[in-house]
């Protein structure tokens, strides 16, 4: 309604793109935070929120340049970097993606998603410590996640700490029942300690 009485208002325009991304309605989140930025341009909040809804529906190299805009526009915003974090982490961008996470636990040191996020890049490069690092803070500060666990356990999978990977799988399983990669990673754990069964 706000809209028809007053259609230049930018803002109304970014509300109700932040109520659309609530229910999961990511084009209607673009368009409207295209209008928004129609009639105001330069801001970094609308540029962020339509960079996040390009990322859940796979516009990943617009998603790219929205986020980085925004960066550019407010380079203190951390959950702009998160966000640019996991895009380029769903480009297989590995570098790129723990570039942008560090930056988002610079600006925020109690981040716990950009520490499981920049654990779980690390993990993709192999780099299987520095992911236990990151994901042991990641759960320290948040320890009712069930992806933070499924990160800890891969990290330590990779390190060859097979009983430690199932206890953590456990955990995220007790989490999320649902998350049937972590079912996977788990049997996969057990069977490297000699449990054929899994």
């Amino acid at each position: 309604k706000c809209i028809e009485i007053h259609p230049a208002w930018s803002n109304a325009y970014y509300q109700r793109a932040r109520c659309n991304e609530t229910l999961g309605h990511y084009q209607k989140e673009i368009d409207d935070t295209t209008s928004s930025l129609k009639y105001k341009p330069k801001w970094a909040a609308a540029l962020k929120l339509r960079g996040y809804a390009k990322y859940q529906l796979d516009q990943y190299d617009s998603a790219v340049a929205d986020l980085n805009k925004s960066i550019e526009l407010d380079p203190f915003d951390a959950w702009a970097h998160k966000t640019l974090g996991s895009v380029y982490e769903a480009m297989n961008n590995h570098k790129k993606s723990i570039e942008s996470y560090g930056a988002a636990i610079k600006l925020r040191p109690d981040f716990a998603y950009a520490y499981a996020g920049r654990g779980c890049a690390k993990n993709n490069l192999e780099d299987f410590e520095g992911a236990l690092a990151d994901t042991n803070k990641a759960i320290q500060l948040e320890p009712s996640d069930s992806w933070y666990f499924g990160c800890r356990g891969y990290a330590k999978a990779g390190l060859k700490d097979f009983k430690g990977a199932v206890d953590d799988f456990t955990r995220s399983l007790e989490l999320s029942p649902d998350d049937g990669w972590t079912y996977v990673q788990r049997s996969k754990a057990r069977f490297a300690m000699g449990d054929a069964k899994g």
